[in-house]
């Protein structure tokens, strides 16, 4: 069965996707922009990218290709967590190859981030709402009253139609999603995320 691998635990940092198919025309990502230097690098903001718009084949289509039948599209893509997942991997992957001293630290001070449902984008009266919803960051109290960053991704999924076989012109089969760029979520291990509670202007009480 075709599957996306996001990382490889060979390598040093995480190459974007790896994909394995049985299908060798079958393209599965597309990268549109990783996107976000809101300002010059001063130091007092982020210069990751603040989000990847990232177009994937769906995970309809995918099983199509690799001879799945009856495949259920409201089960496979129209959901709220597909999204959510690649983010939850990015996250893992920079809270796990951080450095040691570093993440006792960030334990210690750090404002977590906690990845939530995706956010649908539909087709509004302009076009796809996608387009212009970016991938939101929201600070909130968890259970312990403690301050995290709730990440959540617009997506918008289309459904396949006679199994990709269609005019160019036709975009079928596809997945959209805004998601955390692994260089955002090192970056707020390492600095921003330190600013909230172990800045001068820190909220420690």
């Amino acid at each position: 069965m075709p599957f996306i691998r996001l990382f490889s635990s060979s390598l040093p940092f995480p190459p974007f996707f790896e994909l394995r198919r049985t299908n060798p025309t079958l393209n599965s990502m597309h990268v549109g922009c990783a996107c976000g230097l809101l300002q010059e690098d001063t130091g007092f903001v982020p210069i990751s990218a603040v989000e990847m718009r990232v177009k994937l084949k769906s995970r309809e289509a995918m099983w199509q290709a690799a001879g799945i039948t009856n495949v259920d599209y409201n089960k496979t893509d129209l959901n709220i967590t597909r999204c959510m997942a690649i983010n939850k991997a990015v996250w893992d992957w920079a809270v796990e190859t951080a450095g040691n001293k570093t993440m006792a630290r960030f334990k210690r001070l750090g404002q977590p981030y906690l990845m939530g449902d995706d956010v649908d984008s539909p087709i509004g009266i302009t076009g796809p709402t996608w387009i212009k919803k970016p991938l939101q960051y929201t600070a909130e109290s968890d259970a312990a009253n403690r301050s995290i960053v709730r990440v959540q991704s617009p997506y918008f999924a289309i459904k396949n139609q006679n199994d990709g076989n269609v005019s160019y012109l036709r975009p079928v089969g596809y997945h959209y999603c805004k998601l955390l760029s692994p260089a955002r979520a090192m970056e707020w291990i390492y600095v921003d995320g330190l600013r909230f509670y172990d800045s001068l202007a820190n909220h420690s009480t």
